[in-house]
């Protein structure tokens, strides 16, 4: 079976496990500031950065971007493959084991969920019905997944797809750069949620949902699980949005243009204002330099 991508000639696990890199190089003392700060684990932000674009890897977007790969009419088209990266990072919550109870895993991942969600969307703090309210327009954007989105995401294929794409990542991650690119306790969640598939356990139903209003700093996970009223839960997805945003341009920039992002982009302006963000995306660079040049390095 071919390795899913990301991009033409860029494979998926290389861009997320890239991504986790980014991540940490580009902000690793100020995670490690909140997660002291915010009382979660630091592990949250590699998980988040691994699933970030884990939905890429449904059939109905892999089959579209091999045409269009071939055409070589343009890049594939992964409209709102957000929403079904945060259904995966959701359905951990249904089905691995590993925390102390149900209650913690919605507690830790449904903000990974949301932060996974906003990282195409600005962090602009509406009210989102990510999974369950498809009038909200979802199926109806998906690109080469329009009308099929919640019933690919939610079958065992395409769950599988999404948890088997976020481990290999991490695996690749950790064999790259260390334990700390992927902490156990992230690959040990995505490995029991695949086992529990393996086992016959059901995926979740797409409505597995939460609703989330940053103005009234509420979220609210299915009705047969706690609400989460923390107020440190907005925090948590700000911080891992912003993150895995910043962390995801730097990733997709440095593989297709190395060091020097296009002029006008945010994330130049970014580079522009930080010498330090600049030295982390130049590390990034040399990373993805090292992985295009290592074949087969990036296929766990």
């Amino acid at each position: 079976m071919t390795a899913p991508i990301s991009w033409c000639g860029e494979p998926l696990a290389a861009h997320l496990a890239l991504t986790a890199y980014a991540a940490q190089e580009a902000y690793g003392p100020e995670w490690a500031y909140a997660t002291r700060r915010l009382g979660v684990p630091g592990w949250l932000l590699p998980l988040a950065a691994v699933l970030h674009d884990a939905g890429k890897a449904l059939p109905c977007y892999q089959d579209d971007a091999a045409k269009a790969c071939r055409g070589g009419g343009g890049g594939p088209r992964y409209t709102m493959h957000e929403y079904a990266s945060a259904y995966a990072a959701l359905a951990l919550a249904r089905l691995a084991g590993g925390l102390r109870g149900r209650f913690e895993r919605f507690a830790l991942l449904a903000p990974v969920a949301v932060a996974v969600l906003e990282h195409h969307h600005g962090m602009t703090g509406r009210l989102v019905h990510p999974l369950d309210d498809l009038d909200y327009g979802v199926e109806g954007r998906a690109g080469p997944c329009r009308g099929a989105l919640a019933s690919t995401a939610s079958s065992r294929e395409g769950l599988r797809a999404m948890l088997e794409a976020a481990l290999g990542a991490c695996r690749l991650a950790v064999g790259l750069w260390g334990p700390a690119a992927c902490p156990p306790e992230a690959s040990s969640l995505l490995e029991a949620a695949l086992d529990a598939l393996h086992r016959g356990r059901e995926p979740p139903a797409w409505e597995v949902a939460f609703t989330y209003q940053k103005g009234a700093r509420r979220y609210r996970v299915p009705d047969d699980a706690p609400e989460l009223l923390d107020g440190a839960a907005p925090a948590v997805v700000a911080t891992l949005a912003g993150i895995v945003t910043v962390a995801d341009s730097m990733a997709a920039t440095a593989w297709r243009r190395g060091p020097a992002p296009e002029p006008r982009s945010y994330l130049a302006r970014l580079l522009r204002e930080n010498p330090r963000l600049a030295a982390a995306h130049g590390r990034v660079a040399l990373e993805a330099q090292r992985l295009q040049g290592a074949k087969g390095a990036y296929t766990p």
